[in-house]
């Protein structure tokens, strides 16, 4: 059985499957090839990471979407999927190849040039995929439209989460699949706050419904930023990390708060639209 064919946090132990493994292999290769091929043609205004794979969170984000996508449609050519805040990644092109229809969607400038640069550039692509602007936060498609939409540790990150659920329940259609990951912030100094979870959980629970068993992990065996293969690491200059020690240890004297370094974990939820 697969590690990705639940709901739930992310487990370390997903991470010692052969079928991650596999497919870790796979989208390696993939983001590998896009890279050598492309970055060199990004905007230099283009800011996110070039290789997303190698993100404490996204070696298990990206494995779980796909594999859930195989999972639920057997023939991808008759299928059109939206990737929800898609930046750009090799991951929407690489299931283009495998021969789904892909619209990206983003409200970043940047975003809607580097990813139409790329459609135009990668020549097997069969026209299977588009990009389509995001303005006033409403999804550019009909209602009813979309078979499946994935989204990528971005929900979270949206200053109006509900208005961004009953955006992707409107245009999906009936039964429509919707996969999501969020990173859950477990300190409480971040976005996405384990309140701020239950309020978004509770929004999402009115529109779809869980088709993947949930399944509960030991915090102790969570993927978070520090025991994760890619762990978050806060870039500071010589200076800053000799005297940061120092600085932390008088605060409390000055009246001032200690620093509360970010510890987070990820979650992925495959859901069927009401």
């Amino acid at each position: 059985m697969s590690p990705f064919n639940r709901c739930g946090l992310a487990s370390r132990d997903d991470l010692e499957t052969v079928e991650w493994k596999n497919l870790f292999s796979e989208l390696e290769q993939a983001q590998k090839e896009f890279a050598e091929t492309f970055d060199a043609r990004r905007s230099p205004e283009y800011v996110c990471k070039k290789l997303p794979l190698y993100d404490f969170s996204r070696c298990w984000e990206y494995p779980y979407v796909y594999d859930n996508l195989n999972r639920l449609f057997s023939d991808p050519t008759k299928i059109h999927i939206v990737d929800h805040g898609c930046g750009v990644t090799f991951f929407p092109f690489h299931l283009m190849k495998k021969g789904y229809s892909v619209i990206g969607v983003d409200i970043d400038p940047v975003t809607e040039d580097d990813f139409s640069k790329a459609l135009r550039f990668f020549t097997d692509l069969n026209g299977k995929g588009t990009f389509k602007k995001v303005t006033n936060n409403i999804l550019p498609f009909p209602d009813s439209s979309i078979d499946a939409l994935y989204s990528i540790s971005v929900l979270e990150h949206i200053p109006d989460p509900h208005n961004a659920i009953i955006e992707i329940a409107r245009i999906l259609k009936k039964k429509g699949k919707f996969i999501l990951t969020m990173d859950i912030d477990l300190v409480g100094n971040l976005e996405l706050s384990p309140q701020k979870l239950k309020s978004i959980m509770a929004e999402i629970n009115s529109h779809f419904n869980i088709i993947a068993p949930e399944t509960t992990i030991h915090p102790k065996n969570l993927i978070t930023t520090k025991n994760s293969p890619y762990p978050f690491i806060i870039n500071q200059t010589l200076f800053k990390k000799v005297t940061r020690p120092f600085w932390e240890f008088i605060k409390p004297l000055l009246g001032k708060p200690k620093a509360v370094f970010p510890i987070v974990s990820v979650c992925g939820y495959v859901l069927k639209k009401k």
